[in-house]
């Protein structure tokens, strides 16, 4: 059920306090801040705990714990009492957010400061909903989450960054350890992008220049320097990206589980320069990478690019006299049509 808090939530004292209370929780719960003298927003948010004082063992507080939870005893006799699971006053992040703003109301802009799950709140809400809607959100809610300057701040602080051309397999078995998938299936796919060659600090090189490739692996921080002629000879004699390689993959689980969402494995830029051949042995690798993870990679898809069908027919042999060595691997397929006689 979705509930709209009042305009004047922040306000509410006395009667108008516990008549929000009792429509929000329920006539049972609106006990509670009457026996703990709580009569408005402000001193419920200041309460780390409505309900701990429900822990303490007292004939006083019998009454309302006969509607709210039920008591009892652990094993070493020590007395307990639990409170039933569909009541609740504030959420930790309703908490969270209603504390910060009453806070930042009093600050300046540039003294505004944000707990933790606001910051993972705000984070969220600029992917999924991107910059227009994070910038309607915080213009609209002054004070609730950070500015676009601060934002971009708690995002190059996270540890979980990617490098161009740098493929994240032990991070994707972290993606998948919860969802127990010993399969997945591999995509890749090429779109076109405007060259532009910056700095990256994190990698410490220039990125915008094809990497060249080995074994059919991009070579990432492939153009750090230090030098200004070197990084002009490069704008002079090397192309630039025009395209963006972008690898994908996704997790197969049973049919009586759901799967994780794709995983973005790596993206790179690229000027379309490489062959079939450079495709098999990234495919091959890619296979190998993900079996010693215990992944078996049940199969590569791309779309309709020359050297990716070129790829496709040579690991398969269809039309092809191309050896790739496939059909000798220890943990290739094997599939028969025709029917096995008893």
């Amino acid at each position: 059920m979705n509930f709209i808090l009042p305009l004047d939530v922040l306000s509410l004292r006395g009667d108008s306090f516990y008549d929000f209370v009792e429509e929000f929780c329920g006539k049972e719960v609106v006990e509670l801040p009457k026996f703990q003298m709580i009569n408005s927003s402000v001193d419920l948010i200041e309460v780390d705990d409505a309900f701990s004082i429900l822990q303490i063992e007292s004939h006083q507080t019998t009454s309302i714990k006969e509607f709210l939870g039920a008591t009892g005893k652990d094993n070493n006799g020590k007395y307990s009492f639990f409170v039933m699971p569909e009541l609740q006053l504030l959420t930790d992040f309703t908490l969270d957010f209603i504390s910060n703003m009453l806070s930042n109301i009093t600050r300046s802009k540039n003294l505004y400061r944000y707990e933790q799950s606001v910051k993972d709140y705000a984070v969220s809400l600029y992917i999924l909903g991107g910059r227009n809607v994070y910038d309607f959100v915080r213009l609209n809610i002054p004070g609730f989450i950070p500015n676009l300057t601060s934002l971009r701040s708690i995002l190059t602080s996270s540890k979980k960054y990617f490098i161009e051309g740098e493929f994240q397999y032990e991070r994707f078995n972290e993606f998948i350890e919860l969802s127990d998938c010993k399969y997945a299936f591999c995509g890749e796919d090429s779109t076109s992008v405007v060259s532009k060659v910056c700095y990256d600090s994190r990698s410490n090189s220039f990125v915008g220049f094809p990497l060249p490739l080995k074994d059919g692996f991009p070579c990432s921080r492939y153009f750090p320097t230090n030098s200004f002629g070197e990084l002009e000879q490069w704008y002079e004699k090397i192309d630039k990206s025009f395209l963006i390689n972008v690898h994908v993959i996704q997790a197969v689980c049973p049919s009586n589980r759901t799967s994780p969402s794709p995983f973005l494995l790596a993206a790179y830029g690229t000027n379309s320069k490489y062959t079939a051949r450079d495709i098999l042995n990234r495919w091959s690798k890619t296979f190998d990478s993900f079996m010693t993870q215990n992944i078996r990679i049940l199969g590569f898809s791309s779309d309709c690019d020359p050297k990716q069908m070129k790829a496709m027919r040579d690991s398969m042999g269809f039309f092809s006299n191309e050896h790739t060595g496939f059909e000798c691997h220890p943990d290739h397929f094997k599939i028969s049509l025709f029917k096995v006689s008893e």
